[in-house]
């Protein structure tokens, strides 16, 4: 039973407009580097265009191209996703989900448990400001993300935690 009402809820946090265009955006920005294939790059601005408007769409998708940049020049590890248009959400998208969702709101420690996760080094302010920026370029065209608390993240994740 707890399985169908864990599924409902990730379907459900999914089918929101501004998580659906961040995973989705980032899913197809990941795989523009993974695949050295233009056409990712291509159908996350075309998403972001879509969603917001040609005006609208240049800087949150800007700041998504220098948060991921700045994932994969920082990362100890290569960062995991799921296929574009997956129903579901791995370990290191949430990771991400939480990081722009917690830099937004000014959590650091929420930010720095993804940050970890992911293998990023402890302090790193140009990745909280990326992460920031593209939480607030996102609120401003009213696509305001769920805030991720920590001891959510952390229940997630499978760590333990104090304030919890």
């Amino acid at each position: 039973m707890a399985s169908v009402h864990a599924s409902t809820a990730i379907a459900d946090y999914l089918s929101r407009r501004p998580e659906k265009l961040l995973l989705d955006g980032m899913r197809q920005w990941a795989g523009g580097y993974e695949t050295g294939c233009v056409d990712c790059w291509e159908n996350a601005h075309d998403a972001f265009t879509r969603e917001l408007g040609p005006r609208a769409a240049g800087a949150p998708l800007f700041c998504l191209a220098r948060l991921v940049r700045g994932l994969r020049a920082n990362a100890q590890r290569p960062f995991q996703t799921y296929p574009v248009n997956c129903r579901r959400i791995c370990r290191d998208e949430c990771c991400l989900m939480a990081m722009v969702a917690s830099a937004r709101d000014g959590d650091r420690q929420c930010f720095s448990t993804a940050a970890t996760a992911l293998g990023l080094p402890e302090e790193e302010e140009n990745l909280f400001a990326c992460a920031a920026e593209l939480g607030t370029a996102l609120d401003d065209n009213g696509l305001a993300l769920l805030p991720v608390p920590n001891r959510v993240l952390c229940g997630i994740l499978g760590l333990a935690r104090d304030d919890a």
